[in-house]
């Protein structure tokens, strides 16, 4: 059986169980993904309508026993580890097995970090519509508004690049916190805490806060240089794993550069790129080090050209992740797969 994920460092591949990631992001939906990761292989019609369903079901069912009106006030991260604190309890009531506890947490993730945002931001909180699936329903709880078919194609696609990865921090620390014995939701939450790290999965709003601190493109060499010669990351390059380009990177850009030609966003796109060619080129010559753009760089960019806040780009690589996080914890405890 193919792994779940694995990278190719010196050729700048990632894939899911054997299948470049390049090509799945743009060719298949969130729910064939998820699949896919759990299972092996990629779903029939059938058996992706099957889990559509299945996702549908369990987010209802435990939309009736938890009260999302509790969530703790405060940013989307700290929202999601009270869902995780509050598996437990959903799995008791509703007498869920691993797999549909597991399925639950996927399923609620864009509810609760829509209906967080919306409470910070004092908007009245909107309900999924059951015609919706994952990514879509999370357009609609955040804005109120029915996706267009490009938009919501190209969050998908990014959503997809981010679902797994098999050698990072927060996956180390699941790993750790299930082979140890704990509750799913302790695992869970240890891992969440780790997510967030802004040297971590946080670095993309950081690259972001950057982006906009240089305000400029013809700014970019004399803004990167101060950084390094203050001891400051250039945030948005360099990996610890991939010896080129992040191709998750490749394709965030071309993304990117599509959403922002002929719009207010074509700064936004020169300033990225002008960090991609000028940020390596300083690291170089300054550090004496190889670095190339991550997919940090182009997380934010793209989805403030969608409209969505530059500040839920770490949730919205947790959403996302929470799939990774399900087939990896099944796999390590063995568990029977539905």
């Amino acid at each position: 059986m193919q792994p779940i994920s694995r990278i190719d460092p010196e050729e700048g591949q990632l894939f899911f169980r054997g299948l470049s990631v390049a090509d799945l992001a743009l060719d298949y939906d969130f729910e064939s993904i998820l699949y896919l990761l759990v299972h092996s292989r990629l779903p029939s019609a059938e058996q992706h309508d099957n889990l559509v369903f299945s996702i549908t079901h369990l987010r209802e069912s435990a939309m009736e026993t938890l009260n999302l009106g509790s969530i703790q006030k405060g940013d989307c991260m700290s929202a999601l580890i009270w869902l995780s604190e509050s598996l437990s309890t959903i799995r008791t009531k509703l007498r869920l097995n691993q797999f549909e506890t597991l399925l639950t947490m996927v399923a609620l993730t864009p509810i609760v970090i829509a209906n967080s945002w919306r409470e910070c931001e004092k908007l009245e909180l909107i309900e999924p519509r059951t015609g919706l699936k994952h990514v879509a329903n999370f357009i609609w709880m955040l804005t109120g508004s029915l996706p267009r078919t490009q938009d919501l194609k190209d969050l998908e696609t990014t959503v997809i690049l981010h679902m797994d990865d098999p050698d990072n921090p927060s996956l180390s620390v699941l790993e750790r916190e299930v082979k140890a014995g704990v509750s799913l939701s302790e695992a869970l939450s240890s891992a969440l805490l780790i997510h967030g790290n802004p040297l971590h999965h946080g670095a993309g709003l950081r690259a972001m806060r950057m982006i906009e601190d240089i305000g400029n493109p013809t700014k970019v060499s004399a803004k990167l240089s101060e950084r390094l010669d203050s001891g400051q990351r250039i945030f948005g390059i360099g990996h610890r794993i991939y010896r080129t380009i992040d191709p998750r990177a490749v394709i965030l850009g071309d993304i990117l550069k599509r959403r922002a030609s002929g719009t207010k966003h074509e700064q936004l796109y020169k300033l990225v790129e002008e960090v991609a060619s000028i940020g390596p080129s300083l690291a170089r010559e300054r550090k004496g080090l190889t670095l190339h753009p991550n997919v940090d760089l182009y997380n934010a960019a793209v989805y403030t050209t969608l409209g969505i806040p530059a500040e839920l780009n770490t949730s919205l690589f947790a959403m996302a992740r929470t799939a990774g996080w399900m087939a990896h914890i099944l796999d390590w405890n063995g568990a029977p797969i539905k």
